[in-house]
């Protein structure tokens, strides 16, 4: 069974539907000097919705960005790798978003800091060698991983078959790391 997909449109009415109360920064992209505090995995879906507002996705879709992590994070059960999934590519992908700012937001469990760590590739390193690292990293890093690399083969429009042929020997690759870690 699939996610149902939701567009632009509903995306903005969810925005639209925040209390009334709330700060209007819940409205728009966070600002860069005064994020909200997020620590639940309600917090997180917030984050990724308004960190990717506007994002489209690449292909000829034109769907708007979020509807991907939304199918990694509904890939699985429990609020933390759901709350990994979901902002898996907020690191990576999302304006003003790094690491140590997400630290700074983050008051929820120390594993999700972890996993997007092991998850997001550093600007410095080969993709070799953030495959490397993260098949050094948790599982939980490793199985958010693979749910998105198997969004991202299953969208046929957005993956190239040269980039396809990537992802399957990643996936390979970081399969049999996740094996070895539950052979120990």
């Amino acid at each position: 069974m699939s996610p149902s997909i939701l567009s632009q449109r509903e995306i903005d009415a969810l925005l639209m539907s925040l209390p009334v109360d709330a700060p209007s920064d819940y409205r728009r992209p966070f600002p860069l000097d005064d994020p909200p505090v997020v620590s639940s995995l309600g917090d997180a879906i917030r984050l990724a919705v308004l960190a990717h507002h506007g994002q489209i996705r690449n292909g000829d879709s034109g769907d708007p960005y979020i509807l991907h992590p939304m199918r990694v994070m509904m890939q699985f059960r429990g609020d933390l790798f759901r709350t990994v999934a979901i902002l898996h590519d907020v690191i990576e992908d999302c304006e003003g978003w790094t690491l140590d700012r997400f630290k700074g937001v983050w008051r929820g469990d120390s594993s999700v800091v972890e996993a997007l760590d092991a998850i997001s590739r550093r600007t410095d390193e080969s993709h070799n060698e953030y495959i490397k690292r993260l098949c050094e990293s948790s599982i939980l890093a490793m199985m958010v991983k693979v749910r998105d690399i198997e969004d991202n083969l299953n969208d046929g429009e957005w993956c190239p078959e040269g980039l396809a042929k990537r992802y399957r020997n990643d996936l390979e690759t970081i399969m049999d790391a996740v094996l070895r870690k539950f052979d120990k």
